[in-house]
């Protein structure tokens, strides 16, 4: 199976998938993968590949931040080998890579079993990756916090350095007549003066050289050699440190090497896979499914060829049939169809997500390919012969479970003897009932393929008008070379191609007669059926054009009812603000007939209806008007045509003709109390400040209690939550100086608890 690679082009695939993984061991893995034989293997393979392309199309993968093959290092460490600072600071960030791998993972919150447990499986230690970063920076340096003692030397090295920058610049104040610079300088490590070369046994010290030009003698005085010593000491101990450190980081490493090279390796295969996942998005790929039920492939499209161009085309190879053989002219796209069926098949065994809407892939034993027409010049074979060579193994080789790709059978030879040969191949393939996909453009073939009802026959699209080729797939249509059209687009004498039509008439026998006439009128079935679809797709368009305008209709219906809802509230706010007028009114009027008069205008305002008629359809619970009696009810039940409708205790049967559906706003009273309230809208009997601040929450809990009381209630709920409670807090103080609050507790079991307020209203 393994040699069909490059002849089905599968290293061009594994070459792309290869650019998009994260470090080179997932690469590595990329380029060396094989097609799997296993069943097991190639189901867990694709069931890893359906959680990592759900994971790249949903949140663009996982994490490979920080992540390297560190392999070399950790078997450096595990011999008890010196890491470099940077060895130990890439163990670090594996560590921490890896926690954040994990940590992505379950933040996706997504069920991907298979992939998790490959994540799951890597085992680090943060206290290493901590002690690492607390010895060394990111750019590689040694911190101060590596130890103690490294602290302690670097403090006094930076002491000392400030005692020597103080005696410098007191030595250049009192000699800079002496001196060519006034900046100390370093020779051979020791901290100099630049000294006039007429002065530089002027002062005791060592000197350490000249300048080039002569003209400076580089001198270390007297009071520096200590200072320089002892700072040469002080660094001395430091790098001795610093060895010590690493070799401190890594002895700790060796101890998890074992484990973080597993690590790794695992890094690795989740590298190349989500490489696969990221390529297979990129394609719309899906990942296809094994089957025991034939080949499909719906929608199938070459990765290799330009996605503006390529031209999809679903393949199947299911019972009853057992050979596919593809006919059409030649560069008309037979050969593309084979390679997508045998590329998709190897992608498959490889876990690379397939460029179709669904495939469903067999399991076969072996793959055999005789495509192309290259020579074999080692063996000094002709075209013909090397086709030879390979079908000879194939038939001596291939069993039932073998899928069998052969490109123009019976080509490269005398048409005849190629015909009689292709047939005789087909029939022993076919005894031994291997799977076989073949291109022809033979007419003896087509004719071979018609008489068995296991060979599907199929063809690639030939546009006649434009004379090139669709390179659509066609099933159960067997396609034509068309090589003497071919021949007139080529501006070959009109005269010699009819001379040829006229010589192709005579050869025909009665069977192939019978044979293109049905060919021909399939094309034109075909035809018919691609204009039936377009028809349909119009159709189709339409449709969801009048369910927009519909649904834009509706939406349209739904805003005017709010609208006038809204106008209906403001009438009742109206009314309501008129009543409280009367009311306080009705108390200063000290006549009898004068708060009788103000009485009755208040009944009569409240006793007006404020309906709003609303279109749609009615439904049991609607309120409706029954126009004959002008009495208002409620549905109750709708049986056909007949509505049974509910008005003051008694029902009515009545059509749909006789009712009107409408919005009741008024609520009948005998007390000023009750007939307020019915104008006014209805309020919750639970008031949510959740997520309030202080100064928002106050307002609204005071505005919803004074709504609570003007509609008489006697209990209602403020939810609060528990938080810090200081939303509660101010919630009790507020209402208990609250003069229609008769009683504050929390909520108890159902009534949410502390995190709720149950408050008790005064009667009015």
């Amino acid at each position: 199976m393994n040699e069909n690679v490059q002849v089905l082009e599968l290293d061009l695939i594994l070459e792309q998938i290869s650019k998009h993984t994260a470090f080179s061991l997932g690469k590595e893995i990329v380029l060396r993968q094989k097609p799997q034989s296993r069943r097991l293997l190639i189901q867990r393979n694709n069931d890893r590949m359906r959680d990592a392309l759900l994971l790249t199309v949903r949140f663009g993968g996982l994490p490979f931040s920080g992540i390297r093959d560190i392999r070399d290092s950790l078997i450096k460490a595990k011999k008890g080998g010196l890491l470099t600072i940077e060895e130990a600071v890439w163990v670090s960030r594996h560590g921490h890579g890896c926690e954040n791998m994990k940590a992505a993972l379950r933040k996706t919150e997504l069920i991907v079993p298979y992939v998790f447990d490959l994540v799951d499986s890597l085992l680090v230690s943060l206290p290493l990756s901590r002690k690492i970063d607390a010895c060394f920076s990111p750019n590689y340096e040694v911190l101060d916090t590596a130890s103690p003692l490294l602290k302690e030397i670097r403090d006094k090295l930076r002491k000392m350095d400030a005692e020597i920058s103080r005696q410098i610049q007191k030595f250049i104040s009192a000699n800079a007549d002496r001196l060519t610079d006034q900046l100390a300088t370093y020779r051979h490590d020791r901290l100099v003066v630049p000294v006039r070369i007429s002065d530089k046994y002027h002062f005791k010290g060592v000197i350490h050289g000249e300048s080039a030009s002569g003209q400076t003698a580089y001198v270390e005085p007297e009071f520096l050699l200590n200072l320089n010593n002892e700072k040469q000491t002080l660094m001395s101990r430091e790098e001795d440190e610093i060895e010590r450190i690493c070799w401190q980081i890594s002895a700790d490493i060796s101890v998890v090497s074992e484990q973080y090279i597993a690590n790794v390796e695992t890094l690795g295969e989740l590298d190349a896979l989500f490489a696969k996942a990221q390529w297979g998005k990129n394609f719309d790929a899906t990942v296809g499914t094994l089957s025991d039920d034939g080949l499909v492939i719906r929608s199938g499209r070459h990765p290799l060829i330009d996605p503006k161009q390529v031209v999809a085309n679903t393949y199947r190879l299911q019972h009853p049939y057992r050979m596919l053989l593809i006919t059409g002219p030649n560069t008309g796209g037979k050969t593309v169809s084979l390679k997508v069926i045998g590329l998709f098949t190897l992608m498959f065994y490889c876990g690379i997500p397939l460029p179709c809407e669904e495939a469903k892939i067999p399991l076969f034993d072996e793959i055999y390919v005789d495509i192309g027409d290259e020579q074999s010049i080692a063996q000094s074979l002709s075209t013909f012969s090397s086709h030879l060579a390979r079908i000879a193994k194939i038939t001596r080789h291939c069993t039932k479970d073998s899928l069998i790709l052969l490109d123009e059978l019976g080509g490269g030879t005398d048409p005849n003897e190629g015909e009689s040969l292709a047939i005789a191949i087909l029939e022993h393939l076919r005894n031994k009932q291997a799977s076989v996909v073949a291109t022809t453009h033979y007419n003896r073939l087509k004719s071979y393929g018609a008489q068995h009802d296991e060979i599907l026959l199929a063809s690639v699209q030939f546009d006649l008008e434009q004379l090139r080729p669709t390179y659509n797939y066609i099933e159960g249509l067997a396609g034509q070379s068309y090589a003497l059209d071919i021949a007139l687009r080529f501006e070959l004498d009109e005269q010699i191609v009819g001379m040829a039509r006229q010589l192709k008439e005579e050869a025909k026998s009665e069977v192939s007669r019978i044979l293109e006439k049905l060919e021909n009128q399939l094309d034109e079935n075909r035809k018919i059926e691609e204009n039936l679809n377009i028809l349909l797709d119009e159709a189709k368009s339409k449709e969801i054009e009048y369910q927009k305008q519909l649904a834009d209709f509706e939406q349209s219906k739904k805003q005017l009812l709010e609208q006038a809802r809204s106008e209906a509230n403001s009438l009742i706010e109206e009314a309501l603000i008129k009543t409280e007028e009367y009311l306080e009114l009705l108390k200063t009027q000290e006549k009898p007939h004068q708060r009788l008069e103000i009485k009755k205008q208040l009944e009569e305002m409240i006793d007006q209806d404020e309906e709003l008629e609303i279109a749609g359809a009615i439904a049991v619970g609607d309120t409706v008007r029954i126009l004959s009696t002008s009495q208002v009810g409620i549905v109750s039940a709708i049986e056909r045509s007949q509505y049974t409708v509910d008005v003051l205790g008694k029902s009515f049967k009545v059509n749909k003709k006789q009712i009107m559906k409408i919005a009741a706003i008024k609520k009948k009273a005998t007390r000023h109390v009750s007939a307020v309230s019915g104008l006014m809208a209805p309020v919750s009997m639970e008031c949510n400040v959740i997520g309030m601040r202080v100064e928002e929450a106050l307002p609204v809990v005071e505005k919803y209690i004074d709504d609570c009381v003007l509609r008489n209630l006697k209990s209602v709920r403020i939810v609060h939550g528990h938080g810090t409670g200081a939303l509660r807090k101010a919630i009790w103080a507020k209402l208990n100086h609250h003069s229609s609050v008769e009683e504050l507790r929390l909520g108890g079991q159902g009534e949410g608890g502390g995190g709720a307020t149950v408050v008790t209203l005064k009667g009015r």
